[in-house]
């Protein structure tokens, strides 16, 4: 065979009709076709890892959501239950002192400085003078108002006439007694008469007591 310049045969036969150039083509075509699926192959795979990388990136989103979520809700849910069901906080009342207590109570015509009577009667005389309504009292506290109040007609208290009264202001705290006086000069009218005592407004004591004519002696205990 004649050569030409290049090294190729100088007349070369018609491909249509050498066997040899087919079986060359075909040869070609399959030594291509490896390439080519290999290719496919590795694009599905990059394809494939792609989307198991989106998601599992989505399946992270998710249970970071689902893990930080429940710990929102509750604290929501808690804070709901302790605006709703939480009772308020409300400011003690202040419960008032109880009244003094009254160890001892009685009338006497004279007391001593401390208060402390000098005998009890149950009757004077219109025109007695000054009298005092004497009581022993526990639990006194500085400031508190001691009054007492004379009454007609104690038997029916509706219609009872207040006579007369007086008031006393305590200088300490504790048990002492207590003298309130009034004044008889004789304007009031015989009878049975009702002495109440009161500290701070609240009754705590009362006493029965007998005017007599004038001039007439105290009856004692």
């Amino acid at each position: 065979m004649r050569l030409d310049s290049t090294g190729r045969p100088a007349n070369r036969p018609n491909d249509s009709n050498d066997p040899t150039s087919d079986r060359l083509e075909l040869a070609s075509a399959r030594s291509r076709r490896p390439v080519h699926v290999l290719t496919v192959i590795a694009l599905v795979v990059l394809v494939l890892s792609g989307c198991a990388s989106d998601r599992a990136t989505e399946q992270g989103d998710a249970r970071e959501t689902a893990e930080t979520t429940p710990g929102v809700v509750t604290g929501g849910q808690a804070t709901f239950a302790a605006n709703r069901y939480a009772s308020p906080t409300l400011t003690p009342t202040a419960t008032p002192p109880p009244p003094p207590t009254v160890q001892e109570v009685g009338l006497a015509t004279s007391v001593e400085a401390s208060g402390q009577p000098n005998g009890f009667v149950v009757s004077v005389a219109v025109n007695a003078g000054t009298v005092y309504l004497v009581a022993d009292l526990d639990g006194l506290r500085a400031g508190s108002v001691v009054e007492s109040g004379w009454y007609r007609n104690t038997i029916d208290v509706q219609e009872r006439d207040y006579a007369g009264g007086s008031a006393f202001t305590v200088e300490q705290d504790g048990r002492q007694w207590v003298a309130i006086p009034m004044t008889l000069d004789g304007s009031l009218p015989t009878g049975n008469y009702a002495a109440e005592l009161f500290v701070d407004g609240e009754e705590v004591a009362s006493l029965g007591i007998e005017l007599t004519s004038a001039g007439s002696q105290p009856r004692g205990v």
